[in-house]
């Protein structure tokens, strides 16, 4: 699965104290690096860290795409989830997954907005991290890896 977005793309791996708007391609098994947390901060705003008590399901799920990851992980009500703490920081993982999904907007009950979420795994199969995508690579907490 392929994904186009039109972000801010934050360069504060390469030690660059700037930001620049560019269309970038995602895919699943790209990686992404994430970030610092803000100063003083114990987890990060916009990362999350899911983690499952029961053993999963991977029958259903195209690991090439992503396809049926979401699906199979929250299948069940054993999950344990929290912001991602920052001993994360500066650490790469790999793309699990992408899902957009329609949300509230918050100044006006009546529209609805799209929210861009990103998986990732996490290194260990019971636990993945979900990214709001854009308020994440807004806030630094998340930077891509070129190929």
């Amino acid at each position: 699965m392929k994904i186009s977005f039109l972000l801010a793309f934050i360069l504060f791996f390469f030690g660059l104290n700037q930001t620049k708007a560019q269309t970038f391609n995602l895919e699943v098994g790209d990686w992404v690096m994430i970030g610092d947390c803000k100063k003083g901060a114990q987890n990060f705003d916009f990362i999350d860290e899911y983690a499952r008590t029961l053993p999963l399901d991977t029958s259903g799920i195209e690991k090439s795409t992503g396809e049926g990851l979401l699906d199979a992980f929250f299948n069940d009500k054993s999950i344990d989830a929290h912001r991602l703490p920052c001993i994360h920081a500066g650490k790469k993982y790999q793309i699990a997954a992408f899902h957009t999904f329609e949300v509230e907007d918050k100044t006006d009950k009546n529209k609805k907005l799209e929210q861009q979420v990103m998986l990732l795994y996490s290194g260990y199969s019971q636990t993945i991290f979900w990214v709001m995508v854009e308020e994440a690579l807004g806030a630094k907490e998340i930077a891509l890896i070129s190929h």
